[in-house]
């Protein structure tokens, strides 16, 4: 550490040996005694080496202070057990050597900033010098005789030379007046920037002067184009009204697109969009001719002027220039809207197509399978529209439907229906027998009906429990209001099933009232009403068929949507894969 800190006071002495030629620059006119003994090249050396020391400097302190922190604990814990002094005195040293290493990075830093702000302020010396030099110069060139004045001929001659520019006389003598000593026969050349200035003066004035004439032309010009201006806007105005009426037209035409669009058929909709586009162009067409109408306001009146008669035009056609923005912000509703209304059209035409591809396939499977058809056999090689008409004609349109099945695994056809009395099973209800009126109340039938068999329970849907719950508490209900009036009542319809009869057999078999249980116990004639008839035998149903009728249109449509290319033939395999893309 003490080595790396030598290295760096070393360093520093040479930092501020290469400095010392610049601290003359902070003595009052120290740069001007330095600049005439030393060239710039001299000086910018000094410079170099000086920014070339400091570097070095920074990166020796730099080092001393990363080395501190890296070995400073371990310096703190080993010294004192190998020397054997105090940890307190090795703290200490370590802490002046870091306010040490400071120091010498602050002395560094300082003397590279006295070091650039040298180095400007000469630039900015040689920068004036140079201008100095330019401006003795000019001076030189135009003192034509020598005698180191500029006479009045030699400042116009300077003035005409360098400026373009001959001063009015008044000028001059103004500067003879104030800068020129009495008997002297010309300008010195310590006043020779006094004479820039004035120069420099004089030409402003003079523009002004330009300027002033000018803006006077120009307010008559457009003063005598005002009535011109007018004039050709009222034309204008007539074009505006006639765009506004086209765009009228367009906005009644798209107005009620989006109703439209729910209830008008694909082909007029597409129709009906391609004259709403022609509608929008013409619109638009007749929107850029007032815009170019407008523009030409300003034409043949003054060239020299123009720029200035169109802010006039633009001042004058305020309200037009408004009412041409909102009609071009109607157009892009109004295109706005026809897009979106093609876009309903187009989804509704591929929902059309793909449905006549889906029919025309279903026709084309089964026929295929109705006649043991293969791929090869149906079509040719090629097929025209002619061949895909022929073949629809001849092809058989009624298709199987199969019959869906529901979630409890009963078809559409096993369901309940409450009007013919058929339960889930789809077997029909029996007319329940009277149940007996005697001694006793008669047993509600609810209870009779949780004596049901459980896997008949099973096999119920949950739609036919409801209404097998309902038409129970009906009948329930009408056989309290019976026993009340001393009636008996029919049931309407009980489930069949073995635990159902049984109850119906025990209903049937309680004593009525005011017969005897003994009476009660002989046998019932059978009525005609409930002798039991034999089923018929059962008749297996016929499949539903769906008959797929598509006119010829709708077959012309769909075999030029299939044929993308618009060849008019299609290759069997690409009609078969795009038929099957529905």
């Amino acid at each position: 550490l003490r080595d790396l800190v030598n290295s760096a006071e070393e360093q520093s002495k040479k930092l501020e040996t290469a400095a010392a030629p610049l601290a003359t620059l902070d003595v009052p006119g120290g740069i001007a005694s330095l600049a005439t003994k030393q060239t710039c090249d001299s000086i910018q050396e000094a410079v170099r080496q000086v920014e070339v020391a400091g570097t070095e400097a920074e990166n020796m302190t730099r080092a001393c202070t990363t080395f501190v922190l890296q070995k400073g604990p371990e310096m703190k814990r080993l010294v004192p057990m190998s020397l054997g002094a105090d940890p307190s005195d090795i703290s200490q040293t370590l802490a002046k050597l870091l306010q040490h290493i400071r120091d010498l990075a602050v002395m560094s830093e300082k003397t590279l900033s006295k070091a650039k702000l040298a180095r400007d302020k000469l630039a900015k010396r040689f920068a004036a010098d140079e201008r100095t030099k330019q401006m003795q110069a000019a001076f030189r060139k135009y003192d034509e005789d020598g005698d180191g004045l500029l006479s009045r001929k030699e400042v116009f001659a300077f003035c005409k030379g360098e400026f373009n520019f001959c001063p009015p006389e008044g000028v001059i003598n103004k500067l003879w007046k104030h800068e020129v000593e009495e008997g002297v026969p010309g300008l010195a050349p310590n006043k020779f920037h006094c004479l820039r200035v004035t120069i420099g003066i004089a030409r402003e004035v003079a523009r002004d002067q330009v300027r002033a004439i000018v803006r006077v032309e120009k307010e008559q010009v457009l003063e005598g184009v005002k009535e011109v201006i007018i004039e050709k806007l009222k034309g204008v105005a007539c074009a505006v009204n006639d765009a506004d009426q086209e765009v009228v037209k367009v906005e009644k035409q798209v107005a009620p697109l989006l109703v439209k669009a729910r209830i008008m058929a694909v082909p007029d909709m597409v129709i009906l969009s391609e004259e709403t586009d022609a509608m929008i162009k013409e619109a638009k067409c007749a929107v850029v001719g007032v815009w170019k109408q407008m523009d030409a306001v300003s034409d043949g009146l003054n060239d020299r002027f123009k720029q200035d008669i169109q802010a006039q035009v633009a001042i004058e056609a305020k309200i037009l220039h408004i009412n041409m923005g909102r009609m071009e912000a109607r157009l892009t509703r109004a295109l706005n809207l026809t897009r979106r209304f093609r876009e309903i059209a187009t989804r509704r035409r591929d929902a059309e197509l793909n449905s006549l591809r889906r029919s025309v396939l279903k026709v084309l499977r089964h026929n295929q399978g109705l006649r043991n058809l293969t791929d090869e056999t149906v079509f040719g090689d090629s097929i025209a529209l002619q061949d895909f008409l022929v073949f629809w004609q001849a092809a058989d349109k009624n298709v199987p439907i199969e019959s869906e099945k529901k979630s409890t695994g009963l078809t559409k056809e096993e369901g309940v229906e409450t009007e013919t009395g058929v339960c889930a099973l789809g077997t029909p209800a029996k007319e329940a027998e009277p149940a007996g009126v005697g001694g006793c109340a008669a047993e509600p039938l609810m209870e009779k009906a949780a004596d049901i068999d459980p896997q008949l329970r099973a096999s119920l849907t949950e739609e036919a429990e409801k209404w097998l719950a309902s038409e129970l508490a009906a009948v329930e209900g009408r056989m309290e209001q019976s026993e009340q009036a001393g009636e008996v009542v029919v049931p309407a319809v009980v489930p069949q099933s073995d635990a159902g009869s049984t109850a119906l057999e025990e209903a049937a078999s309680a004593p009525t009232v005011g017969e005897t249980p003994e009476e009660s116990v002989k046998p019932a004639e059978p009525s005609p009403a409930t002798t039991p008839v034999p089923s018929a035998p059962a008749v297996p149903e016929e499949p539903m068929v769906e008959t797929i009728e598509l006119t010829p249109s709708e077959i012309e449509r769909l075999f030029t949507f299939l044929d993308e290319d618009g060849a008019g033939t299609l290759a069997r395999d690409v009609l078969l894969n795009r038929l099957t893309q529905a």
